[in-house]
């Protein structure tokens, strides 16, 4: 036999062998991947927060507007949390209006959006226009824990956090303001 077909028999076995062992390191790959999404079929479960921590959230539509969340709080709160990246926020921002200030008495809305570099002035336009409380903080976020939106959470006065979840529309919001309205005479949906 050749020299020739002998160097080539052993370039092919050794091609053949190398693509048999990384086929063999893709099917693990693959196998451990499909472990990864399995433990997540139940569903992704964020960490619930309890209770939101003692801070002072000034708003931007009203430089006199400034809410301390301590001990002494005088109502509840329900805090959005949005971000004008988000394609689920663009989608509820326009629902969140003045309606919800028939509540008022009931609980302090607030608008959280953390993305200063991001456009925000439709946003705030919008909430100017609809008299909705609206803070652009980075800190409100870390402080409290948020790490995804769109987010809502309905704050006791005891700044225990009564509700909280990834709404998928503004009627989410508007089901969490009557749950928690006191007078059940003033709904907005339903």
């Amino acid at each position: 036999m050749d020299t020739k077909w002998i160097v080539l028999i052993i370039v092919l076995f050794i091609i053949v062998l190398s693509l048999v062992i990384l086929n063999i390191r893709m099917l693990k790959l693959i196998g451990r991947y499909i472990q990864y999404v399995e433990s997540f079929q139940g569903g992704f479960t964020p960490k619930k927060i309890d209770k939101i921590p003692n801070m002072k959230i000034k708003s931007d539509l009203n430089d006199e507007v400034t809410l301390y969340v301590d001990e002494n709080l005088d109502q509840d709160l329900l805090l959005v949390f949005i971000s004008p990246g988000c394609s689920a926020c663009k989608s509820i921002y326009p629902h969140l209006n003045s309606s919800l200030n028939k509540y008022q008495n009931v609980f302090t809305m607030v608008v959280v959006d953390s993305n200063a570099e991001e456009e925000n002035s439709e946003y705030f336009d919008h909430f100017v226009k609809e008299g909705l409380h609206y803070v652009n903080s980075k800190k409100v976020y870390d402080d409290i824990g948020i790490s995804s939106v769109p987010y809502v959470m309905y704050v006791g006065k005891n700044r225990q956090v009564l509700e909280q979840g990834y709404p998928s529309d503004a009627d989410y919001i508007y089901q969490i303001a009557d749950k928690h309205n006191s007078s059940n005479d003033t709904k907005l949906i339903g």
